[in-house]
């Protein structure tokens, strides 16, 4: 059964929390191939036929690129291919777009083989380009359609931004919190959400994805020890005391 954390399956006032998306659904066929650039799915299911993704997909994905001026991120519903260097620079043409669905990547395979023989769809999501600072990124997690927390995303990192910017930080993830409940169709869920600055202490927060509620998500500077740690608050790392 297709995940709730899948993007296909956000509500549209969930979707409009996140930067513009086309969704692009694949046939089986299509499905197939994209597995395919990966050796071991094809050793395991070799030969692929057809040997390459048909031109109806090739003209979706034309025609969805051209409606985006900065570019597009491609990823999977479970999945992106940000493991290639690929995906640090915006796709704008299908030439691009090939150059990273042709990636090996065992999860994409992996993600792709689970959904089709199972039934699901395999949509690609071409999400509208954002250039993201590390120090923009953050981690919300939601328990019982409760805020139990947020952390910065890259947490092994010192980013003076975060302590320069705290106050009002902390009180954009809470609005954004409370814009999130407002719409969510699941109870547990821990989100991934970047703030961008538009004027100097001022944010503007969007959705990234939604990954599940479990220890195979990165608490980052939380923990899942016992029951977990989440205790509402928002973390950042901050540099070790001076030694005196």
């Amino acid at each position: 059964m297709t995940s709730a954390t899948f993007p296909e399956a956000w509500p549209e006032q969930l979707k409009e929390l996140a930067p513009r998306t086309v969704e692009v659904p694949l046939e089986e066929a299509d499905a197939w191939v994209l597995g395919s650039f990966t050796p071991a799915f094809r050793a395991a299911h070799a030969p692929i036929q057809p040997p390459f993704f048909g031109d109806a997909l090739l003209e979706q994905i034309e025609a969805a690129l051209a409606d985006f001026d900065n570019g597009v991120m491609p990823r999977m519903s479970y999945c992106s291919w940000k493991a290639s260097t690929l995906c640090h620079f915006p796709t704008r043409t299908l030439k691009q777009m090939l150059a990273v669905l042709t990636q090996p990547d065992p999860r994409v395979a992996g993600a792709v083989e689970v959904m089709v023989t199972s039934g699901d769809p395999v949509v690609l999501h071409l999400r509208d380009w954002r250039d993201l600072a590390p120090w923009s990124e953050f981690r919300m997690f939601i328990k019982d359609r409760r805020f139990s927390g947020v952390s910065q995303y890259h947490h092994r990192d010192l980013f003076p931004a975060l302590a320069r910017n705290y106050a009002p930080l902390a009180q954009v993830l809470a609005d954004f919190a409370d814009q999130v409940l407002a719409v969510l169709h699941i109870d547990d869920v821990v989100v991934d959400l970047a703030v961008h600055e538009t004027s100097p202490g001022d944010f503007k927060t969007e959705l990234i994805e939604l990954n599940p509620f479990d220890k195979r998500t990165d608490p980052c500077l939380f923990s899942w020890d016992r029951e977990g740690d989440f205790d509402q608050t928002f973390r950042i790392r901050l540099p070790p005391p001076s030694d005196l």
